[in-house]
């Protein structure tokens, strides 16, 4: 059970590490200002972004967690 439990565990991490993640720009600047308290700029931000984008859900979770 345990080797099973392992092997699980291994198979999910590696799918994980070969999933891309693609950060842009905007993306640092919208961390940058929320972790700097400037929710308002960030907020302007993810708005152009969604706007841009309307189907690339990161920039409504960075909205939830802004």
């Amino acid at each position: 059970m345990k080797k099973i439990f392992l092997f699980i565990i291994l198979i999910v991490t590696i799918s994980f590490a070969n999933s891309p993640l693609n950060i842009n720009g905007a993306d640092h600047q919208i961390i940058f200002w929320s972790f700097n308290h400037q929710f308002e700029q960030a907020e302007k931000l993810i708005d152009k972004k969604i706007a841009e984008k309307p189907d690339v859900p990161k920039y409504y979770f960075l909205r939830v967690v802004t």
